[in-house]
């Protein structure tokens, strides 16, 4: 029998001992087809003493020296041979020597971002599972100078086999040795068996955000500078130019300019129609931290906090939760609709799952190793475009391959990136032909069979606590809300507290003294407008008849007119009221309502005058209002009137009925006289006197010459 190999067995033995063969010869420093004479050195060349002495004095650092692949192909498979183009760079003061590059690839496909995270995270040692494809070999590279080396390595002699008709991403690298300087390691990858239309897009969200400020808007300088050529929200846009993203915008920019109104210079009006031709979807206010909004009392995402022009089904992007997410933040962002996030806690490395549930909450993972690659292509000084490209390509390849059929490819640019927009541009717009943009999220069918997930992202210690002064917010919410309920347009109080919360919940804030005394001014100043609303007329009252009607001033100095219900509360039985009485304020006037009041008994009674909502939500404090109630009064006075009428009338009677008695008697005198002594003349020389001598004649008013009728005073005989 023939000896059996130790750890081997059968076919599986003898076909790894076959590949372990091919990879030594492979690795051996022999000429390729297509390498380039000029640039190979052959292996036992000498190196002068003085070089290596210099070498070794100065040894040059693995900053100093930048190797690159260029013309990396977009795919590969079995039947492609696979051609790179490297240069080597010398930016250090030293030659370099003795220079040995080794091309490598990965004896296996990556199908994970986990995967192509760990090779390119390798550094300046190539990772462990790479397998030799050529060795080339440089005399030496001048300070300043650079040299360059092609490669082409027939697709028969690529050790795939083991993978030849998977799909994937196959891992490509040069790692750089000399004896002057330390080991450079560069990564790249390609798609294997894969082209652009096998793969989902990528939906690619970038914040378009302003500097975190605690104010609800944007002041118009502040507005200019930003949209200015070269300023931040200009840049962005800039840099996007030409892709197919979705924008994310927060609110509170495109509000600011609509609220200056005529006032919004032309560049302002400019920069809105260029946001015109992107898809766009809202940030939350002030791109506002969850946490935070919870903290504030803030139970559910109101329309205010996005915009209010967001449809239902619009998806909520949170982007980075950088300090995670406390159970409030996770209760606040439960509902119906969609949330975009990336987070560790989301993101299953072992598919790179994108969507999952809370609930019936759809949570589409924004894969994190993806977004952590936009995130060091715009922070690691040692990492060049190129590699930054390359690695999100990769990233976005196994997306695209990986994802399941009730999701897309989603991912969110870090919120820094404006910082670098250029920078970040320019990556984007050289991504590999295997990433095609998108905008807009892909939320597909099924989502029911998408994962549940916890979503159990850690609070840092003390994080909490920060948010502490914001309960004084949630405390003077109501006291908003009370004002709303009163004002001729409540949604305008709603949102313009909701929208300054927002801003005070800004991720980019911190958590200092400048931030706390916002904190304070935001909740002050609910508290203020509250109190604009109030009662003014305090003057006692004395009601002297049975009903009447109590006078109640109020005054209404805010910036819209207002509708409150006077309430009159007796302190006693002796009255009662008919309230409330409705009464309408325009802005910054006064206005006064008439609350009827009857009396029940006399005496002292204080009313407890309010202003409340129509719900009976009473607004300010109740002014006390004392009331002397005196109803007889109004009885007797009646009554003494009447009797000085009617003593009057008779009085007025009795003497026109004496007056007609007199005249009577008088005619009945004169008819009882002799002849010749009536009316006719006396005899000559006599005089008679008249009837009734002793009374004085009346005056042309019939009155006697003591003003008063005639013979009055006098008792006459019948």
């Amino acid at each position: 029998m023939r000896p059996a190999l130790s750890g081997l067995s059968g076919r599986r033995g003898a076909r790894r001992i076959r590949a372990g063969l091919v990879a030594l010869l492979l690795a051996a420093p022999w000429p390729l087809a297509g390498a380039a004479a000029a640039d190979v050195a052959p292996a036992a060349q000498a190196v002068s003493p003085a070089v290596t002495a210099a070498s070794a004095a100065a040894r040059v650092s693995a900053r100093d020296v930048q190797i690159a692949l260029t013309d990396v192909p977009d795919h590969l498979d079995a039947s492609t041979d696979l051609s790179l183009h490297a240069t080597v760079t010398n930016a250090s003061a030293e030659a370099l020597t003795g220079v040995t590059v080794e091309f490598s690839i990965g004896d296996r496909l990556m199908t994970t971002t986990g995967q192509i995270r760990d090779w390119f995270d390798a550094n300046d040692a190539a990772p462990s599972r790479t397998v030799t494809i050529a060795t080339r070999m440089i005399d030496r590279v001048d300070p300043g100078a650079t040299a360059t080396l092609d490669v082409t390595v027939a697709a028969k002699r690529l050790p795939t086999w083991s993978f030849t008709d998977d799909r994937g991403v196959l891992g490509l690298g040069a790692r750089l040795t000399s004896a002057a300087s330390d080991t450079v390691w560069l990564p790249s990858t390609t798609a294997w068996n894969v082209t652009a239309d096998e793969l989902r897009p990528l939906d690619l969200i970038a914040p378009i955000t302003g500097p975190a400020e605690a104010d609800q808007f944007y002041d118009a300088d502040e507005l200019q500078r930003m949209v200015s050529a070269g300023g931040t929200l200009s840049s962005q846009l800039d840099a996007l130019d030409g892709l197919d993203v979705e924008l994310a915008v927060d609110p509170k920019i495109v509000h600011s300019i609509d609220a200056l109104g005529d006032r919004a210079t032309a560049d302002m009006r400019a920069w809105l129609q260029r946001l015109d031709r992107f898809t766009t979807t809202p940030l939350l206010w002030g791109d506002a931290d969850a946490n935070a909004l919870a903290a504030a009392g803030v139970t559910s995402i109101d329309d205010a906090l996005l915009g209010g022009n967001a449809d239902a089904d619009t998806p909520l992007v949170l982007g980075s939760c950088d300090r995670g997410l406390g159970q409030a933040a996770r209760e606040l962002l439960t509902g119906d609709r969609p949330i975009v996030i990336a987070t560790d806690e989301v993101a299953d490395d072992s598919a790179d799952v994108q969507l999952h549930r809370i609930g019936d909450t759809p949570v589409i993972g924004a894969n994190h190793n993806l977004q952590n690659a936009f995130q060091t292509a715009l922070t690691d000084a040692d990492t060049t475009s190129s590699t930054s490209t390359a690695r999100i390509t990769a990233m976005a390849t196994a997306l695209g391959l990986s994802t399941q059929s009730f999701s897309g490819v989603t991912s969110v640019l870090p919120r820094s990136w404006s910082e670098q927009a250029q920078l970040l541009g320019d990556v984007l717009h050289s991504l590999g032909g295997t990433v095609r943009l998108q905008s807009g999220v892909d939320i597909l069918d099924n989502v029911a069979d998408a994962p549940q997930t916890t979503i159990t992202a850690e609070r840092t210690q003390g994080a909490d606590d920060e948010l502490a002064p914001l309960s004084a917010v949630a405390t003077a919410r109501s006291d908003a809300e009370l004002l709303a309920s009163i004002s001729a347009d409540p949604q305008r109080v709603r949102d313009g507290y909701l929208e300054r919360i927002g801003s005070l919940s800004s991720q980019g804030l911190e958590h200092d003294d400048d931030w706390a005394s916002a904190v304070q001014a935001t909740t002050d100043d609910a508290t203020t407008q509250l109190a604009k609303v109030a009662i003014t007329s305090t003057t006692n009252v004395t009601l002297v008849s049975g009903s009447s009607q109590i006078p109640v001033a109020v005054r209404n100095d805010t910036s819209q007119p207002v509708t409150v219900q006077v309430r009159v509360a007796p302190s006693s039985g002796r009255v009662v009221t008919d309230s409330p009485v409705p009464l309408t304020i325009d802005a910054h006037t006064s206005a006064t309502a008439q609350v009827p009041v009857r009396a029940i008994a006399n005496g002292s009674v204080t009313l407890n005058i309010s202003i409340t909502n129509d719900t009976g939500d009473r607004i300010g404090e109740i002014v006390a209002r004392p009331m002397d109630v005196q109803a007889q009064w109004e009885s007797i006075g009646l009554a003494i009137a009447t009797g000085a009428v009617a003593l009057l009338f008779g009085f007025g009677v009795f003497r026109s009925v004496m007056r007609a008695h007199r005249e009577r008697r008088s005619r009945l005198a004169g008819a009882a006289l002799p002849a010749g002594t009536g009316r006719g003349r006396a005899p000559a020389g006599e005089r008679t006197p008249p009837p009734h001598a002793d009374i004085e004649p009346a005056d042309a008013a019939g009155q006697g010459a003591d003003g008063r009728g005639p013979g009055a005073g006098e008792e006459t005989d019948r």
